[in-house]
């Protein structure tokens, strides 16, 4: 079940991942038993929202396929950008020498950056949306007393000629001030931070692996995926040099009037100026002998 997680939800590669080190392969494991989880965790919560907000079945269908799904969309997506690569990207060494504290070595791993921020804001959206209704279903029991007493609290303030107002009470769900009552429980705050931590574990596991020195899956990745644009590339440049060479009967070559030296990707220059750094005597010179 991981396994299929990782390879239909993330999209990894089994066979550049068995190229990895044991280490990375059982690392991606975790965090595909941790998505596995949160998944669980983010459907039964929405869908117990759901029942908080409306007390039916509909609720809960509503919550788990409306909430559901956004949360499920948006989550996939901040993982799935962690499994990939830029194919054009500056390589950044993490430091590991033994003067720096180990903290600092893993926590440099992470890169922060402004997407990784964005991940970690929109992950931390929807730990939250997932936290309250999931630990608000560990206190079921005290969630239904705090509501009967949100309940009465409310009807006490409602003059006894409003009956509308007061069935309106009777009836209504308060799912927002159950969290508030809750929230004076210690075991309650635990569980919040033990769900918010769980939805955070597969997107920290996932940043270390994609940043960390000594880790190659998405290295493997980029690589394989640049060799096939590269293939393709000269596949279609072949195919568009037969036809003009049939059709046209020309002596014009495609490849050498690319001024890239490494298209398809176009970085680098063919004719790409050296610039010579020297002395204030060096530069006289040169001006002299234009």
């Amino acid at each position: 079940m991981i396994l299929f997680l990782m390879s239909n939800w993330l999209g990894i590669d089994k066979a550049l991942l068995q190229k990895t080190s044991s280490i990375e392969q059982k690392l991606f494991r975790f965090s595909g038993l941790f998505i596995w989880i949160s998944l669980l965790t983010m459907f039964v919560a929405d869908t117990y929202f759901g029942y908080l907000f409306n007390g039916n079945i509909s609720g809960c269908l509503s919550g788990m396929l409306i909430l559901g799904f956004i949360h499920y969309s948006v989550y996939r997506l901040c993982l799935l950008t962690l499994v990939t690569r830029p194919f054009i990207e500056p390589e950044i060494e993490v430091e590991t020498t033994a003067k720096k504290p180990l903290v600092k070595m893993k926590l440099s791993a992470l890169k922060p950056s402004l997407p990784w921020f964005l991940r970690f804001i929109f992950t931390g959206f929807i730990a939250i949306a997932v936290a309250f209704p999931a630990s608000t279903l560990m206190h079921h029991k005290l969630a239904e007393k705090v509501l009967e007493d949100k309940r009465a609290q409310l009807i006490s303030e409602i003059p006894e000629a409003a009956t509308e107002a007061i069935n309106a009470v009777k009836d209504g769900s308060f799912p927002f001030l159950v969290f508030e009552g809750l929230l004076h429980q210690p075991t309650f705050i635990l569980t919040l931070i033990f769900v918010i931590a769980l939805v955070y574990s597969p997107l920290l596991l996932l940043s270390y692996l994609r940043n960390g020195s000594k880790f190659n899956y998405t290295r493997l990745l980029r690589d394989a995926q640049k060799e096939e644009v590269r293939l393709d590339y000269f596949i279609t440049l072949k195919d568009a040099q037969r036809f003009l060479d049939k059709q046209f009967n020309t002596s014009i070559n495609l490849e050498g009037k690319s001024i890239y030296a490494d298209a398809p990707f176009n970085t680098k220059l063919k004719n790409e100026k050296v610039r010579k750094f020297g002395t204030r005597v060096d530069f006289v010179s040169y001006l002299k002998s234009l």
